[in-house]
């Protein structure tokens, strides 16, 4: 897997992936990293995977794909376990129920992590976060939008809530970096 040679390279541990496409869940031991996988039986779309590093993973790792849009590992680390939550969220065009549904699931998920541990949630959240000052303090000022849609008051309000900060925006980067997502044939980004 071409990711695993690039995290070595930047010395990374562990990696979450969206919109992987593989079927159903799973681990594939691939020497110096592990996969972590779940994914939905079509194939189609969604899927989330942790690329995890043979030293890291030998620590013990609990693995659980909840759906095909979030999976989570838990990590034995000392003096505090870490908690990892790897989601890809419905888009904004998807229907209202399933984007309900799927947070709903996010919340039970949040619910069952110790609060004892240190949380990380990673993904994709199909989210534009823009510069109103009601979420410069869970987003920063480095957005790459000037308005937020409604994915991103989705992310943002729960975010603030949980005392989560948006670390994708608390930092200055050159737009060209902040930038994950170009219409094809298009010039601009998301």
């Amino acid at each position: 897997m071409e990711e695993s040679n690039e995290l070595k390279k930047c010395e990374v541990d562990v990696a979450s992936l969206q919109e992987v496409r593989w079927g159903g869940d799973g681990v594939i031991d691939r020497g110096e990293y592990a996969i972590w996988y779940g994914g939905s039986e079509k194939q189609e779309s969604e899927g989330t995977v942790f690329l995890v590093q043979a030293r890291t993973k030998e620590k013990g790792m609990e693995f659980n794909a909840y759906d095909s849009r979030i999976t989570y590992i838990k990590i034995n680390c000392k003096p505090k376990q870490i908690s990892l939550i790897n989601v890809y969220p419905p888009t904004e065009t998807l229907e209202e129920k399933i984007k309900r549904a799927f947070y709903e699931k996010l919340e039970e998920v949040y619910e069952k992590t110790s609060k004892e541990d240190i949380l990380m949630l990673a993904g994709d959240f199909n989210a534009q976060i823009g510069r109103e000052l009601c979420y410069q303090e869970v987003a920063g000022p480095h957005t790459l939008h000037d308005v937020t849609n409604q994915n991103g008051e989705i992310v943002c309000d729960p975010a603030a809530a949980m005392n989560m900060p948006i670390m994708s925006t608390k930092f200055k980067h050159k737009a060209i970096h902040k930038i994950t997502w170009v219409l094809p044939g298009k010039t601009t980004g998301n």
